[in-house]
């Protein structure tokens, strides 16, 4: 009988450690998501600033097109190391 109550009691506790890291998981992705809509609504009027003003800013567009496809994906640590190379 201890041994069953036992079994089940670290069942439940790995139970409860797992839901709690998945959802640790979730909101994280989450909040990453929402931070790099964040950056690039940013860009985006940067970039149309300086292209009205005549910049030359086809490897930005490039690159934004390439962050954007990542995005899609759901890759956004891709985004993030990409976006922090090129200092976004």
């Amino acid at each position: 009988m201890r041994l069953k109550t036992l079994i089940l009691v670290i069942s439940i506790v790995a139970l409860v450690i797992i839901g709690a890291w998945a959802c640790y998981v979730y909101f994280r992705r989450s909040q990453l998501r929402e931070e790099l809509l964040r950056r690039f609504s940013k860009l985006r009027a940067e970039y149309q600033k300086k292209r009205a003003q005549g910049y030359d800013v086809s490897e930005v567009g490039r690159w934004m097109e390439k962050a954007r496809d990542a995005f899609k994906k759901g890759d956004y640590e891709t985004v993030v190391k990409s976006a922090g190379k090129r200092g976004v």
